[in-house]
């Protein structure tokens, strides 16, 4: 096994095969100033050479192989695309909502009394279904699949209606 595994990564190395690597890379609209994209090419190198181990057929049909490589390579650095963009998704969906039920929990009764005085005042400047996204999120404390739910709208469309209504209350407090 071990054997094969050099052979594949010698194989790798071997006339610029490292190139699909990149051309995948490239047909993903990955940049090479992407924060993962030293990471993606250290996968597209390992998966590479993990699919060239389970090629099926006989090696000396080139053109078929390198194919079949690069549409392995392909899915495995799509993965991993779609398993870093599920990571920042929850991080970034976890920023703006919570920013401001922290800062309602986390403070004295003086402040709380003069947060909602200001909360009050600029509930006025939005529109029902802002003021209604406002206090099911902020006042209630429901999240985005509750909200969801009650208004039958995907989750999607939830977050981006709090995406506005953040800028807007940004407005307001910045």
């Amino acid at each position: 096994m071990e054997n094969q595994t050099n052979e594949a990564f010698e194989f790798l190395m071997r006339d610029k095969h490292e190139v699909l690597i990149y051309g995948v890379l490239k047909r993903l609209n990955v940049q090479p100033y992407s924060r993962h994209y030293d990471d993606l090419v250290q996968e597209g190198r390992l998966a590479f050479v993990e699919i060239y181990l389970k090629y099926p057929d006989d090696r000396t049909n080139y053109e078929a192989m390198m194919s079949y490589i690069y549409q392995g390579v392909y899915w495995k650095i799509l993965d991993n695309l779609k398993r870093l963009t599920s990571q920042k998704q929850k991080e970034d969906a976890n920023d703006p909502a919570d920013t401001l039920i922290t800062l309602i929990q986390d403070q004295s009764i003086e402040d709380n009394v003069a947060l909602k005085i200001i909360m009050e005042k600029v509930i006025h400047l939005l529109n029902d279904e802002e003021r209604e996204l406002f206090e099911f999120r902020y006042l209630d404390n429901l999240n985005v699949t509750q909200i969801a739910k009650r208004w039958n709208r995907s989750r999607g469309y939830i977050y981006r209606r709090q995406a506005k209504l953040t800028e807007k209350l940004k407005q307001y407090f910045v």
